[in-house]
């Protein structure tokens, strides 16, 4: 497929990366191909990436009652807005579409908090502890 002067090859059956199944990416991935050159003598073809538009925000879940940071696409949020908010895009998307695991938890955590049900436990967010909080942890054990 030409695209402005680029060739670019978009792969069917492409496997998920990772890193989108921890954030919501509208099923964007990476698509590869090349740059051709506009020498009519010499076509020169460059390989490169194209990388989703990949951002991080923080979304207030009315359902849940707390604020949940999360990696996305713009694609993803312009399927919130027209979902109707981030609980409402989290729970009416169909899982293909959604294509994330943790979509799929916050699902199961929201409908969980709609029936009244316990929720499953959130698991603790990673922190790092910073040079200066081991060095005053140090000195208070000392």
């Amino acid at each position: 497929k030409m695209v402005f002067g680029v060739v670019v090859s978009l792969c069917r059956g492409v496997s998920t990366p990772s890193r989108a199944l921890r954030g919501l990416y509208a099923n964007r991935n990476i698509l590869s191909g090349n740059i051709v050159g506009d020498d009519k003598l010499s076509p020169s073809k460059t390989r490169r990436r194209w990388l989703p538009n990949v951002q991080f925000k923080r979304f207030k879940s009315d359902v849940l009652g707390e604020i949940i940071p999360v990696h996305l696409t713009m694609a993803a949020l312009r399927n919130m807005d027209k979902a109707g908010g981030f609980d409402n895009y989290i729970l009416h998307t169909k899982s293909k579409h959604l294509n994330s695991d943790f979509g799929e938890e916050l699902r199961t955590r929201m409908l969980a908090a709609l029936e009244g049900k316990p929720m499953p436990p959130h698991p603790a967010p990673r922190t790092v502890q910073r040079y200066s909080d081991k060095a005053a942890a140090a000195a208070a054990a000392a």
